[in-house]
């Protein structure tokens, strides 16, 4: 699998600041792209300050998790993708978001 990694800085109750790691899955059936939190193990987790870059990760090494969690908003689904090994893609990361438009 090829994955687009971003890093978002957190602050938790007791204000201390943490990252959480995001990307998206395509589905197979309707190529809907859903968000995902990714997990890492401790010694392999990506410097959030060179995110988001693109890694590979063989579908063997990772697995996902979903359950349903009720809000205050309804009920929602929460994924996340455990990862248990990656490689850094040769290919780096290159935003494209503002291709379209005329700055």
């Amino acid at each position: 699998m090829f994955l687009t990694i971003f890093a978002k800085k957190r602050t938790s109750k007791e204000n201390k600041s943490f990252y959480t790691y995001l990307t998206q899955l395509k589905k197979k059936d309707s190529e809907e792209s859903v968000t995902v939190q990714v997990k890492f193990p401790d010694d392999i987790k990506p410097n959030p300050l060179e995110c988001p870059m693109n890694i590979e990760v063989e579908k063997k090494k990772a697995n996902l998790q979903e359950k349903k969690v009720n809000t205050d908003g309804g009920e929602i689904v929460s994924r996340t993708l455990w990862i248990k090994d990656y490689n850094v893609s040769e290919n780096p990361y290159e935003d494209s978001s503002l291709d379209n438009y005329d700055i």
